[in-house]
């Protein structure tokens, strides 16, 4: 029987699984007790394999840790790319491509994302004290970058975002303002009025769009 030679095998599988497995249990283990809570030992014991099998997938408890915090890092990331990709895919007039940044904005930049937020700025002081991880989430964020800047220049081209931005530029800014937010998020004091807020960015928005 032939075997469509671009179709994972079983033991391709098998291996995702088990490294799926194990960075979710790491990803656990950080969100409740950080990095000092890792233990190789412990992890094997909760997925289930022999220590050696840990190793098979990951260059050592630093190479697992990285790997972890650029799975936590790119679960964040990944979703707010992905949304803007389609909304872009999905307008057709600068009316619709403004109406969809509005409910983003709303709904990336809401309390209930605080904890994403931070958890993205955590990950990225964190790779201060880490080559490995620094360079992970180097190739991550460049990636994750260049996906957005390739929506922004699709809408550039369907006439919806003024022509003569740089969309790398414009797709950092977007990243920027997101994740910039934590500020706010840390401020019990006299964080800022959260309908103030959208309005601003609403109007910081709108010089990206063309004069509809």
């Amino acid at each position: 029987m032939n075997v469509d030679a671009e179709s994972p095998t079983k033991a391709e599988a098998a291996t995702d699984s088990t490294r799926a497995r194990i960075l979710a249990t790491v990803i656990e283990t950080l969100e409740q007790g950080g990095e000092q809570a890792v233990r190789i030992r412990d992890v094997a014991a909760s997925v289930g394999i022999a220590v050696g099998a840990v190793y098979h997938h990951f260059d050592g408890r630093e190479g697992l840790i990285a790997a972890a915090r650029v799975a936590q890092f790119e679960r964040v990331l990944g979703g707010d790319v992905e949304a803007i990709r389609d909304l872009v895919q999905r307008s057709a007039t600068v009316d619709e491509l403004r109406a969809g940044m509005h409910f983003l904005t709303r709904a990336a930049h809401s309390e209930a994302r605080a904890p994403l937020r931070r958890l993205r700025a955590e990950v990225t002081g964190v790779a201060r004290h880490s080559p490995t991880l620094a360079a992970a989430l180097s190739e991550t964020q460049d990636r994750r970058t260049s996906e957005l800047a390739d929506s922004v220049a699709v809408a550039q081209s369907a006439g919806l975002v003024r022509p003569e931005l740089d969309p790398r530029s414009v797709a950092t800014l977007l990243q920027a303002v997101t994740l910039g937010l934590v500020l706010n998020d840390i401020n019990l004091a006299q964080p800022v009025d959260e309908e103030s807020w959208f309005e601003l960015i609403d109007y910081l928005y709108e010089g990206l769009l063309t004069v509809s």
